[in-house]
């Protein structure tokens, strides 16, 4: 491939989507070391917390981080960005990571610029690939190379040591292991029952010795908190960890992640730790959002209305493709999953 001068990047999404990327985007800095390399996201949530994992890294000379549009005015202000983006600067290439090609940025691009685009998503052979797989098979194609770095979130020395004094004063007895439970979700599609969670935190309890840990902002707060109640536990939300660097910090000190298919497993597969993840049916394939890691759990259950794409289900709440999966089947296979693949002891103390 020849050599990039200045090459644009699109990507659409959040924590997870960011987190699925970043490998996608150290391969492409990796590959072009010289060359400047300017982000333009579009985030899918008001709050761009995602923005905080570009701390510490030079993959980006320039960031544009771009809110949702909430009205007509809105999305004619985002397309005069674009427009502004396309203008005031000279592109070598377009780099799209998202699900469709945003037709006004590209249009744009390719008047002004008259350079080449690539797509970088799911194509068609790759439906059973994990989305960070699949980005990454896009760039070899280009003649890439994944470097040794790409799937390293190691903490700085200063967000470790922030994370052992958060350790130290929420869980002081440091002889148990923590186990995170990811109980929050901004999808109510995505949502496994409280309910479940605290009859499955109950069931492994009486099992193993652990202290349940639920991470999350101030939305999760009010169901942690009622957890807390019956179950035991602890709860740190965002002034607690700070940023969500802090967050992949500290989640390193937990054996494993427990729970919804969220930002916070992602975060969890970034700091290295096992997850077992409870997927709804609403998103296909069902592979697309696994997250990194070879010693993951994934639940899930396979309706007829699998593939709806809500992310509110009509059908009730909790959605039927969730409630379908039951305290017990969870309760199973995760007690198995924990013996085999996290390395649990009898007592209860996880060996890392």
């Amino acid at each position: 491939m020849r050599r990039q001068k200045h090459i644009l990047v699109y990507h659409v999404g959040s924590i997870g989507d960011t987190i699925v990327a970043l490998p996608a985007f150290r391969t492409l800095r990796s590959h072009f070391p010289d060359s400047k390399i300017t982000l333009v996201n579009l985030s899918v949530r008001h709050d761009p917390a995602h923005a905080t994992l570009y701390e510490h890294t030079e993959l980006f000379d320039r960031k544009h981080i771009l809110l949702p549009p909430r009205s007509l005015p809105g999305q004619l202000l985002l397309r005069l960005k674009f427009l502004r983006i396309s203008l005031f600067g000279r592109y070598s290439a377009l780099y799209c990571f998202s699900p469709d090609l945003p037709r006004i940025l590209v249009r744009c691009f390719r008047f002004f610029q008259r350079a080449p685009v690539r797509h970088c998503f799911l194509l068609p052979e790759m439906q059973v690939e994990p989305l960070h797989q699949a980005y990454l098979e896009c760039l070899k194609r280009d003649g890439m190379e994944v470097p040794p770095e790409a799937f390293d979130f190691s903490s700085t020395p200063m967000e470790n040591a922030a994370a052992k004094r958060l350790h130290a004063r929420i869980a002081p007895d440091l002889a148990l292991p923590l186990i995170a439970f990811g109980i929050g979700s901004g999808q109510q599609c995505s949502k496994w029952p409280l309910e479940h969670y605290a009859a499955l935190i109950s069931i492994l309890r009486s099992r193993m010795a652990f202290i349940p840990f639920y991470p999350g902002g101030e939305g999760e707060r009010k169901d942690a908190e009622q957890l807390i109640a019956r179950c035991g536990g602890v709860f740190a939300g965002d002034t607690d960890c700070r940023s969500l660097r802090r967050t992949i910090a500290f989640l390193r000190r937990c054996g494993c992640y427990i729970g919804n298919d969220t930002g916070v497993a992602h975060l969890a597969a970034a700091a290295g730790i096992p997850c077992a993840v409870i997927y709804s049916a609403h998103d296909l394939p069902p592979e697309k959002w696994h997250p990194f890691g070879e010693c993951n759990l994934f639940l899930r259950s396979d309706p007829s209305c699998a593939g709806c794409g809500c992310r509110t289900c009509p059908k009730g709440d909790p959605a039927p493709c969730l409630a379908q999966i039951s305290v017990e089947e969870a309760a199973v296979k995760i007690q198995k999953w924990l013996e085999e693949k996290v390395n649990i002891r009898k007592q209860g103390v996880l060996v890392r």
